[in-house]
């Protein structure tokens, strides 16, 4: 991913006799889509969309220590974890009145469960070849890439079917947000 946007939508209505010129001031992620064919004057009971974009890129990713995590209520029924942005677009008005929409945005963590902490293949012959299954799970609002590796086998007496993938995000409707992965042990 190198950046994605993602848009929202306010709509400026003048409800003034007489047109009024207005200028707008935002802060980065934050931008406005449509700025340079924007028109910066309505005139009376003219209204216009402003698309309001929020820019997710490698850049914020690495910025995100400086953010504050906010995790749910045990008794909130959204569970996923997630980074919170909250600035506001300014429009100034060529009457002098200054004016406010605040913007928002929520940059959700992904998250990989496991079934089972620990893999038991109980008693097993020296030759002999057991597997047991393990589910992968992403409950989040997130999607994610993974990477399986196994550690401390000199021996290469373990192995999986699959050594990386990707979970797609947990929806309402079914998606492919669980993998089940086969870990293979041979006694040597």
């Amino acid at each position: 991913m190198s950046e994605k946007y993602y848009e929202s939508q306010f709509t400026l209505l003048n409800t003034a006799l007489s047109p009024i010129n207005f200028d707008l001031e935002f802060n980065r992620p934050f931008d406005i889509a449509n700025l340079r064919s924007l028109n910066r004057m309505l005139r009376p009971r003219e209204k216009q969309n402003v698309d309001v974009r929020f820019k997710l890129d490698l850049k914020l990713l690495n910025q995100m220590n400086n953010l504050k995590l906010i995790r749910p209520s045990p008794l909130a029924n959204d569970q996923n974890r997630y980074f919170q942005l909250n600035d506001e677009i300014r429009l100034k008005f060529s009457n002098d009145i200054h004016q406010t929409v605040p913007v928002m945005a929520r940059i959700y963590l992904p998250e990989l469960k496991l079934d089972k902490h620990h893999l038991d293949f109980g008693k097993t012959l020296v030759g002999q070849q057991r597997c047991l299954q393990m589910l992968m799970r992403n409950p989040s609002k997130s999607s994610l890439l993974w990477r399986l590796k196994i550690d401390n086998d000199k021996l290469d007496t373990f192995e999986t079917d699959l050594n990386f993938g990707f979970l797609e995000a947990n929806k309402v409707y079914v998606s492919k947000s669980e993998q089940l992965i086969n870990v293979f042990f041979t006694a040597k």
